[in-house]
């Protein structure tokens, strides 16, 4: 297993994606069983507190903690994600979680914004 922080050094002829969509994360990422690095679109919503009355601190809104999805993956230009195992999509989900805290909050990989 091994994270590779620059995504679009990899998306060779061989190993083309299609363009990540808006708001999505573009990751790469080398999985044991493949050959080539994976290109991954990743899902991800970050914490957030629910409202709380003035004056009580009462909780009127649940809070919702910070969650990562692999949105899709793609090897060599074709995406399989539903062939993958879930421990694989979680490994990939974990990669990319350790990679944005180790970057201080900015992840080295590609945020899509222009889709």
């Amino acid at each position: 297993m091994k994270v590779l922080n620059s995504p679009s050094t990899l998306k060779t002829e061989e190993n083309k994606a299609p363009d990540c969509p808006k708001g999505l994360y573009e990751f790469t990422y080398e999985l044991d069983d493949f050959e080539d690095a994976l290109v991954c679109h990743i899902e991800m919503e970050p914490a957030s507190e629910g409202a709380r009355e003035i004056g009580t601190g009462l909780q009127l809104e649940p809070d919702y903690d910070a969650s990562i999805s692999v949105y899709a993956v793609y090897h060599r230009g074709v995406e399989f994600t539903a062939t993958l195992s879930e421990e694989q999509l979680d490994e990939i989900a974990e990669a990319f979680a350790e990679d944005w805290l180790q970057s201080d909050l900015s992840c080295d990989a590609a945020y899509c914004d222009d889709y």
